[in-house]
């Protein structure tokens, strides 16, 4: 039985008002009690967080009115020379090898960088990935032949453009969400690669990734797209120890409960691990068009500005925890979120 977001808003209500029986307490509606979990993401969100509340909280109320990345992309979007950007050393072990951001919806890419090879997470459209991975790679004096596997934190093609090439190139394990790998073997509305990939491995959740000596740990969390995948992922800055957490997806298209339960599903996890760092899978939104310029400008003894605390990734979740279980509650605003047509 497909359960509909207006049912899943009733009940939520429902059981909300229901110990207020009696009490002489004003039941509050389904949509006041979404806009209290905006103000409560408004309060997680901070300085630090702002980015993604405006993207997932603001725009919920805006709904399609605004372009994905807020500003809509010029007809030469896909031209090389908009989207260039030299790539960037974030930690002793981790490489930015993502795209400029343009207008607010550039794809990143990271390489992380072992004694026995590398882990590529996610390898943006094709011709992004030939000019900042392969390109970026060949600047950093590191072998692609060295991609001993590639992460994709979800099925959208520019986060899986560039896979088949790499796939077939130079023969990676590719680990990617089970619904996702389906989805990236048949058309879908977001489009598919000039090739469809291999399929290979689907992510199990709480797998563990260990290439020499480092191990991510993937967890799957669906929202953004039905496999997605978020991790956690080991850095070093400077010879001292951080944890990077990923949130593989920063919008609810596929399913905005799901996109929350997973959301504070993983801020505990991100919790009790220590995890000290966000980084995300667009540049805007773990405020990497802010943050590489200052890494470039670090002087000795300067803090990295990835490390944000683990406050700040906390902040961070509850941001995304808080906005899905608002678009769950006020299935009207969730219609036009992003340009969505329908429900879950």
């Amino acid at each position: 039985m497909k359960i509909r977001v207006q049912d899943i808003a009733f009940w939520t209500a429902l059981a909300i008002a229901a110990p207020m029986a009696g009490t002489g307490i004003a039941q509050r509606s389904p949509r006041e009690e979404g806009l209290a979990h905006i103000a409560t993401a408004k309060k997680a969100a901070g300085y630090d967080n702002a980015v993604l509340f405006d993207h997932t909280c603001s725009r919920l109320l805006v709904g399609a009115a605004l372009p994905y990345g807020r500003i809509a992309p010029p007809p030469n979007d896909r031209d090389p020379k908009n989207f260039h950007t030299e790539p960037v050393k974030v930690f002793d072990n981790l490489y930015y090898v993502g795209e400029k951001m343009q207008h607010g919806g550039s794809p990143s890419a990271w390489a992380l960088v072992t004694s026995e090879g590398i882990i590529l997470i996610d390898t943006m459209f094709e011709n992004s990935m030939h000019d900042e991975i392969l390109g970026g790679f060949t600047k950093l004096n590191l072998n692609p032949a060295d991609i001993k596997y590639i992460l994709i934190s979800h099925n959208h093609p520019d986060h899986t453009g560039g896979l088949s090439y790499l796939q077939t190139t130079y023969h990676p394990k590719v680990i990617m969400g089970g619904p996702d790998w389906d989805a990236a073997l048949r058309p879908n509305a977001r489009g598919v690669a000039a090739a469809p990939p291999i399929r290979d491995i689907s992510a199990a959740d709480g797998q563990k990734v260990t290439l020499g000596g480092v191990t991510i740990t993937l967890y799957v969390t669906p929202g953004h797209t039905a496999g997605t995948v978020s991790m956690l992922i080991p850095v070093i800055d400077k010879g001292v120890p951080h944890l990077a957490a990923l949130w593989g997806g920063t919008g609810m298209q596929f399913s905005a409960a799901d996109y929350s339960t997973q959301a504070a599903r993983f801020r505990n996890i991100a919790a009790k691990a220590g995890a000290d760092v966000v980084l995300s899978t667009h540049s805007q939104l773990d405020s990497s068009d802010v943050k590489l310029p200052l890494i470039l400008k670090r002087r000795p003894g300067d803090p990295n500005p990835y490390v944000v605390g683990t406050d700040v990734v906390q902040g961070y979740l509850s941001v995304a925890h808080e906005c899905g279980a608002a678009a769950v509650l006020m299935p009207e605003e969730y219609k036009g979120y992003l340009g969505r047509s329908g429900s879950d």
